[in-house]
Parts: structure tokens; sequence; C-alpha cells
């Protein structure tokens, strides 16, 4: 339980270890007990002389503000509204686009979708009133009346009006990059900083922007940071008092600051940032460390401790980190330092902030399935944070930490300004934003005020300004309802306390992770990224090495082992993983007589979709040991392995609610009176089910248990090369309660086993997913051998495309581009083979992908730093080398990840990616890391998107863009399963992204949705006549 009023007084150096635990365990605390217990610790009521002061703020904030243009236009055009999105979007994209077709494209496309005259003359600005106008003349002078991208601008205006709208927006954006970014360069920050210290104010520079994709890119922030300090030295010299400072972003100084390549990276940054830190000390320029993601904030701190604690920053007292109230550890951290900063006897300076990157924190906890948020839900319990460590700061007897309050509630500053305490401290706003609350607070109480200041060229730094912006949902924060009059005034005076005990502590919008699906309970994930889950994880995972594993033949409970044993090799070192004895003639005769003779009684409804329940149960219980297996026999890394497990059990919870949902009654249809009209389901018989290897457990378990749901009999055929993990599947299914009669498992050859069951005629369904040629064979064999018709439900794979315009963000596009082609070593029939990326962003490209990868590793998938792991066997990587050569040949080599001097097997291939002249050039999928690029222009798309279409393959596509309608053009023309729009392309979750394609990729319906159990069913309508008996109840009542 955290202790929300600790007194300083009580920390002693000694304690720093334990405090340092302490910070881990309030990582994933329950929200509801953790913000209950601090609501307690705020007793006090607000008095009114309080709110009065509050009060006199806001007002004099709202009046302030009513003079400035920016305020009026976010005012008009605030976030909520479609029109406030789309200026925003422009902001970020436009100044972006390198041609001019795009360009106009872009306008075209945001300017003509929205109702802009609905806001004309609404504002009490001249000059807003005269952006509104403009806005609705060219949205509808550029209203496009056709509805091709490159076709909306014929015809409908002149070049001229184009040229105007696109210089007149671009004015606007470049306003707004002068109203938030202080300067364009560090020289030019310097000197806009000269008037600020006869107002009391100082600035906090930061050479702001994305991360570091590349070594290059880190070594250009570095040498940013370095010359920073320079020139920020100069300008501190002069002055007299307030010093300015430079903030460090850790992921600026390498390319792979993450808690997975921490013992590569690590010594890199702290090098770096000792670099720096001592250099600033001797210029005499204090630095601050910015906080980012919650996942990196173990190891932000184990930089922080490493790079304070050395002797040449002894007794500095000006190196100070960032603490951020909307994380659950915020407090702790607190208390950490301040045991940290006695233990070394010399101050901390700590900047406390809200917090800025809420709604991806949210978004990441759920897809990793965790079990609660590492941030508060709700924005009230964020504040109420803030305060406790305000609090905590401002104690008297608290001597060792220096605190800067950044914020722009009024209601927040009043609080701190109460405490009336002798602690000194400074409060800190962010360029272009606050000036209006901190005059007032300058004039009356003279406290320093220090401008957080974006430094660079505004087309690079306002699209980073711009999304950061729309995606904290700043219309909740104060800053944006302080200068809306329609915001009532109490509303912004009021307790945060009083708000969360009005309403609710936990965010009814913003369920747990596991709550966040209607249709089933979403799997519990791992959190590999903490170093203590992730150690756990392994420590339970590396015991499975001493296990004795076997695959055979199970049919009715016997097992089958007449075959001759073959080693199970792992592809990740060659060793052998275990036995497995194939389907000999014996098994398949033994499975034959049990299809042919046994007669298979379906269990009710109820009682199955209860057993494949439990099967996600048992599959939760046993992770550790299919973790392991999936690793050691199919190659994949410990993410991929998690993934699949999870998966694995998202399938059996989401099927067996489908089949209830879906079947436990039967539909009541339409009818004339005295009639019913029941639609029935009942099980197709006999099921077999042949699953691949790149999913073994995730696929297998899948089309099994969406099967046995519906109440068939499974006749389960795994791939050769992950029988393993098979095997042990289906151990775990009987011991959930699976009649061994109802699953045979056949683990062998294909051909062998498919073959004979259908030419004897005892399947009555096939669930295939695997190649396109193998689909094929088993169609043949259907048509050939069948009597009836036996229905095939094929998944297969795709010639897998991606599309970039110029408008996409690169450093968006090329980790998506990474993961999509590259995830599994290529090895999903969802990764992209083919990326149409438009020629003016080619070279931008190319260079950003040559220097992602350079720091990407492919090794064992047993190392935490591993990124891709090995190839499944020799035939399929030699498959791959042929195409290399080929590519070698007729292609251009754009990149390729190197392979360390010595690999555990010889099944390693580092990802490639080459530019080759046309689609048309590819006759089939290539299943590894390998990437094709197409470079196209403006005016190709029609013939690319027909030349996808006409290959015959449908399964997924992605697009980049910040263009809509180019977006919606291409989801419309594409006759592809699955379309992903500026994210990666692979991942499908059950219950939201439904797998399957078209044509050539596969038959449908769609794995993981809402018709995929109804192929495993045959469908009875039941018609009675209700009045046969005698008159018609339902007239006569």
């Amino acid at each position: 339980m955290m202790d929300f009023t600790l007194d300083p007084a009580s920390i002693n150096a000694e304690k720093t270890p334990t405090l340092r635990a302490q910070i881990q365990k309030h990582y994933l605390c329950d929200e509801q007990d953790y913000v209950q217990d601090l609501l307690d610790t705020f007793p006090e009521t607000q008095n009114d002389e309080f709110t009065q002061s509050v009060s006199d703020l806001v007002d004099v904030i709202r009046k302030q503000n009513s003079q400035s243009i920016l305020y009026q236009l976010l005012q008009e055009y605030d976030l909520s509204t479609d029109e406030g999105i789309t200026l925003m979007c422009l902001a970020e994209s436009l100044i972006r686009v390198p041609d001019i077709a795009t360009a106009n494209d872009l306008l075209v496309d945001k300017l003509s979708q929205h109702g802009w005259q609905h806001h004309l003359n609404k504002s009490d600005s001249f000059w807003v009133n005269a952006a509104s106008w403009g806005l609705a003349l060219s949205g509808k002078m550029l209203k496009p009346h056709k509805p091709h991208p490159s076709e909306a601008i014929k015809g409908l205006v002149n070049k001229l009006t184009l040229n105007i709208t696109r210089e007149a927006v671009g004015r606007a954006i470049r306003i707004m990059g002068e109203q938030f970014i202080f300067a364009q360069s560090i020289e030019e920050a310097i000197e806009n900083a000269k008037h600020l210290e006869s107002k009391k104010q100082c600035c906090s520079f930061d050479m702001l922007g994305e991360q570091a994709l590349s070594e290059d890119d880190a070594q250009r922030y570095f040498d940013a940071y370095s010359h920073a300090i320079d020139v920020v030295a100069l300008g501190n010299n002069r002055k007299q008092s307030l010093t300015d400072n430079i903030s460090i972003k850790l992921s600026a100084l390498h390319p792979r600051y993450e808690p997975s390549q921490q013992h590569k990276a690590l010594p890199v940054i702290i090098d770096r940032l000792l670099k720096l830190a001592r250099k600033a000390r001797e210029n005499n320029v204090p630095i601050t460390i910015d906080a980012e993601e919650q996942y990196r904030l173990d190891i932000s701190l184990q930089i922080f401790e490493t790079v304070l604690s050395h002797q040449d920053l002894a007794n500095w007292g000006q190196f100070g980190i960032v603490v951020q109230a909307y994380g659950k550890r915020a407090l702790s951290i607190l208390y950490w330092l301040y045991a940290l900063a006695m233990k070394l006897q010399f101050p901390i300076p700590v900047r406390l902030v809200k917090g800025a990157y809420w709604d991806s924190e949210i978004k990441w906890a759920q897809q990793l399935g965790l079990s609660e948020y590492p941030v508060f839900t709700q924005k009230a319990s964020t504040d109420l944070n803030y305060l406790a460590c305000a609090r905590f700061l401002l104690n008297d007897r608290q001597q060792w930490l220096r605190p800067k309050f950044a914020t722009h509630n009024a209601w927040t500053v009043q609080f701190i300004l109460q405490q009336e305490s002798n602690v000194p401290f400074e409060f800190q706003r962010l360029q272009g934003m606050g000036q209006a609350l901190y005059d007032q607070v300058h004039e009356k109480h003279g406290i320093p005020c220090r401008i957080y200041s974006p430094i660079g060229l505004h087309h690079e730094l306002l699209p980073y300004l711009v999304r950061r912006l729309i995606e904290n949902g700043a219309n909740s924060s104060f800053v944006f309802k302080v200068h809306d009059p329609q915001v009532p005034l109490h509303s912004l005076t009021e307790h945060p306390a009083d708000n969360l005990i009005q309403s609710s502590i936990m965010n009814p919008n913003v369920p747990l992770p596991g709550e966040i699906f209607v249709d089933y309970r979403n799997s519990l994930g791992i959190e590999l990224e903490h170093d203590k889950f992730y150690h756990r994880t392994m420590d339970a995972v590396l015991p499975f090495f001493e296990e004795h594993y076997e695959a055979c033949p199970i049919i009715n409970g016997q097992e089958f082992k007449h075959a001759l044993p073959r080693d199970a090799k792992s592809p990740v070192d060659n060793q052998r993983t275990g036995i497995v004895y194939h389907s000999d003639d014996i098994a398949i005769k033994a499975c034959s007589d049990t299809l042919a003779n046994d007669t298979f009684e379906f269990e009710d409804l109820e009682t199955l979709t209860s057993s494949v329940e439990r099967i996600a149960d048992e599959l939760a219980k046993h992770r550790h040991e299919l973790i392991f297996l999936c690793m050691q026999e199919a190659g994949k890394t410990l993410q991929n392995a998690v993934d699949e497990v999870r998966e694995a059990i998202d399938f059996c919870r989401y099927y067996s609610r489908q089949a209830q949902k879906n079947f436990a009654d039967p539909a009541i249809l339409d009818s004339v009176t005295g009639e019913e009209n029941l639609l029935q389901y009942r099980p197709r018989g006999t099921v077999l089910c042949i699953s691949p290897w790149n999913f073994p457990l995730a696929i297998f378990i899948g089309q099994v248990c969406a099967a046995l749901a519906c109440g068939n009999r499974v006749v389960a055929k795994p791939a050769q090369q992950t029988s393993l993990v098979a095997h042990r599947a289906v151990e775990i299914i009987y011991q959930a309660g699976i009649s061994e009669k109802q699953l045979i498992f056949m683990p062998g050859s294909g051909e062998q086993i498919c073959k004979s069951l259908i030419e004897q005629q005892l399947i009555d369904m096939v669930c295939f997913t695997g190649s396109t040629a193998a689909a094929k064979q088993i169609q043949t064999w259907l048509l050939t051998y069948c009597d009836k018709f036996v229905p095939l439900l094929a998944e297969t794979g795709g010639q897998n495309v991606m599309f970039a315009d110029s408008t996409a963000l690169i450093d968006q596009l090329v980790p998506d581009v990474i993961e999509s082609a590259f995830d599994s070593a290529g090895q999903r029939c969802s990764a992209l083979r083919v990326l149409f990326i438009q020629k003016d962003i080619k070279d931008v490209f190319y260079q950003a992908l040559r220097g992602r990868f350079a720091v990407l590793n492919v090794e064992s998938p047993f190392l935490r730093d591993t990124d891709f792991g090995p190839i499944i066997d020799g035939t399929a990587k030699q498959k791959l080398l042929e195409h290399i050569q080929w590519l070698n040949e007729n292609g251009k080599l754009i990149a390729e990840v190197s392979l360390p001097e010595k690999t555990p097997s010889d099944l390693y291939l580092g990802p490639c990616a080459y530019e080759i002249n046309d689609f048309s050039e590819l006759k089939s999928e290539h299943f590894g890391p390998i990437l094709h690029i197409i470079p196209f222009e403006h005016d190709e798309l029609d013939a690319k998107l027909k030349q996808v279409n006409n290959s015959g393959y449908g399964l997924t596509l992605g697009i980049h863009s910040r263009n809509q309608r180019w977006i919606d053009y291409i989801a419309k023309k594409a006759i592809v399963g699955n379309i992903y729009i500026n994210r990666n392309m692979i991942a499908a979750k059950v219950g939201s992204q439904p797998f399957g394609g078209h044509g050539l990729s596969g038959t449908g319906p769609k794995a993981g949705g809402p018709n995929y159990v109804h192929a495993f069913v045959k469908e009875y309508t039941l018609t009675t006549n209700t009045s046969a008996f005698g008159g018609n109840q339902e007239l006569l009542s």
C-alpha cells in the first residue's frame, strides 16, 4: 500500500534500494484501490477564498486569451469537431508533402469534406471569421465531383485557385508553427529569449522530434544537444539570475532505447549522456531528462542514477528529471529520488508534469492484455496524483528535491501557491500556452516561470507537436476549456477529488484490458519489456528444455507408435526437441475404421461450449510450456510465442461464445399467420482440420475448437514441422473434458493421411490453412473422390502489398513496413511482400530503412534482444536463397540486415529489401524475410491497383497516407480480405479483425469472425402449420 503522506524526514539514504523496489510494485497496481486511498488523504473541503482566487485567475486568462488569434481559432475549431481535427491534420501533413500534386489532393480531401459554412461569422474575431470564409469558399470550390484522387481537381477549379489555397493554408500553418515552436535554431532561440529575463522568465530548450530510428539519427541528435550546450552557455554567461536549461530525450541518443535491448543500448546512452552532462556542468547549463513511455521508465531511472552518481557530476545539483503524474509510480519515484539525493548529498531538480502519452499508454496496455493500466484512466485521478506529488515536494521538511511545476491549470497553480512552502520552486509552461496565467502569477507572487521551448524547423517539428496535441485528448484539458466561454466557471474551480466522488474512480469508457471485448474475455498478456516480468517468464520457460517430448497418432485415446520415430529438430539450434511417430498405414486404418464404424454421439451444445471454454483456461495454465514449444520447435521469438498462446486462448473463448450465441436455440423466422418457421443448426459431422507450421498452436487450436464447439468430430492433422506443439495441445484439450472419441490426432504426411480419408469418403468438411497449391490439391481430391459435395474452408497465402503516398510519415512508415514484412522472419501469411512507394519520398525512405536495418538483430529466439529468428527448415531457406539470387540479377538491393558471425544453426536469413521494376515480375509468393519495393508516380495508382487485383491473391493490404479520399479509393477498389490503414499489416485480433482473403488467398468465412462457426454447421428449416388442429389461436387472441 502506498503511503501518500510520507514524511520526508522518515526517508534515509539506506532506504534507496527498498524504495527503488517499491516503484515496481505500483506499475500495474489496482487503480480503484490506489485512487480511493489517495482520496482519503484529501479530506479538506475547498474554501470560498480558494475558489474565488481560481475564478479570478480564470477571468484574467479568458480576457487575455480573447485577444489571441490562435486561441480564438482553437475555440471555433476545437478538437471535438471534424473541422478542428481536419485543420490539425493539415498542419501535421501538408507541411511535409514534397510534391505539389499530392499537396493539392490533400487540400481537396481535407477542405471539401466538412461544413465550414457552419462557422461563418460565429467568432468575435475578424481574423477567425475571415479564415472561416476562406475555408468555406475553398471547400466549395474544391468540392470533388469524381471519386478518383488523381482526377479530383481536373475541371473543378483553375490552377490559380489551388495555388492561392495552398499558399494561404501553408501560411496559416506557419503561423501556428511560430506560436508553438520557439525558434528554428538554437541561435535564434537565444536571441528570442533575451527579453524574458526582465519578466522573471527563462527557457528549457528542447530539440524535440521523433525518436532516433538509426545510429545516424542518434549521432545527429547528440551533436545537436552538444552544440546547444555551447550556445546556451554563451547566453547564460550574460544572465544575472535565471539560467536557461536543455531538455534531453533518451530515445534520441540511441535507436534501440528499449528494455529488451538494454545490454547494448544502455552503455552507449550512459556514455553519451555523461559526455553531455560533463560539458553542461563545465558550461553552467542545467540539464533535464525528459520522461517518455511507461515501459521505458525503469531503464530511464537506471540511466539517470548511473550518470548522476558519476564522480564528475558530484555536488552539481543541476542534473534533473521529469516525473509524470498520470503514472501510478509517480509518488514512489519521488520518494526514491529523495533518498538518492540524500545518499549523494546534493539536490535533484524535478519537473512534475501530467504526462504526454496517455492515449498510447491505454492502447498499448489493451494490445498487450495487461492486468491493469500503468496510467490512470480518469483525468481527475491524474490531477489528484499531481497534487499529492506537489504536496510532498513542497513539504518544508523536504530538503533534497528542487520542484519545477509544469502545468497550465489555474486550480493546480492556486493549490501550489496555497501551500506557502519554504521550498524554492518554479513554474513551467509550454511555448504558446499559459502565458496569461503566469503573467498573473508573476505579477502577484513574483515566482519565476520557465518556458518549455521546442526548437526545430517547422516542417520537421510542427507535425510532431500536432500529433502530441491530438493524441492527448487535448479538449479535456484545462488549457482548452479555460478559453471556451461555453464551459461554466464552476467546472474549472472544482476540486479533482470532488470530481471523482461525483463520477467514478474507474473511467467507464476505458474498461480494463481484459474486459474490452463484448464477445469474450481478452487473454492475459505479459509485459516483456518490463524486466521483472521478462525474467519471471524466462525462468518459467527454460526448465522445459529438460522435458522429453513425443508426438504420435491418438485414436480413441490410444497412442500409435508403429512407425519409425523421427527426430524433431529445432530450427533454432538444429538440436533434437523430441521425436515424432508419423501416421503409418496401421494408424490410418485405425482412424478409418473408427470413422466408419464408431457412432459419434453429439453432446449438448452447452456442455461442448463449456468444455471449449475450459480449454482456454487449461492453455493459460500451461502457457509457459506452450511458449517454450513455440520457440523451440517453430523458432518463434518470445513475444511471438506469447502472442500465439494468447491467440489460441482467444479463439477458444470467442468460438465457444459464438456457437452458444448462434446455435443454442433455433432462429425464429418471419411467418404468415398460423405458421411457425424455425432455422435450426446441426454439426456437419467429421471435420478434417489441417494446420500450418507458422502458427502451430493458434491456428491448430482455432480450427479444432471451432469445429468442436459446433458439435463435430475432428481429425486434426498438424504440420510435420511442428507436431510436438500440436500433440501437447491435444493432451490439454483432453484434460479440459473433450472426449477422446470426438478428437483424433493424426501427425504425418498430409498427402498420405488426407488423401486416404477423403478417398474413403469419411470426411464431411475440410478446414485447411496453408499454401494455395496444397489447397488446390485438396479441392481436387474432394471433387474426384467424394460423391457428395464436401465443403472446403481454406485460408491460404497472399502477394500482400502496401501503398504509401508522399503524405505518409516516414518515422511511422519505416517501423510498420519492417514489422509487416519481417516479423516472424517474414513467415506469416499476412506478411508484406510488396511495397508501392511514391517516388517523391523514395530516397528519404530508403535512407531511413537502411539506417533502421543496421540496428536490427537476427539471432536465437531465446536471446532477449533478438528481433527475428530462423527460417523453419532447409527446404524453405533454399527456396528463398534462389529467389534472392534472382533478385540480385534482376533487381536492386536497397538494404539488408547483417547476420552475426556465427548463428546457432544454418537456418538464419537476414531480412532484405529489393527494388524491382514491376509487380508482374513476381510469379508466386516468397514466404520469408524478403521485401520487394516498387516506386510509383502520383498518377499511377490505378494501374498498380489493377495489377494487384489481377494477380488473383487478396489476403492483406496496407495503406499509409493522410489523404482520406486516397485511402477510401484504394479500400473500395482493392479485392482484399484485410486492409490496414496507417499501421502494420499483421497480428489480426480475434473478434476485432476477422482474418481471411479472397481468390487465391482463401474461401472464407474469416477466422476469428462472427461467421466462422457457421461453416461448421448445416442448416435445417422447420415449418409447422400451427392451425392444423383447429382454429388459429394467434388470430383468436
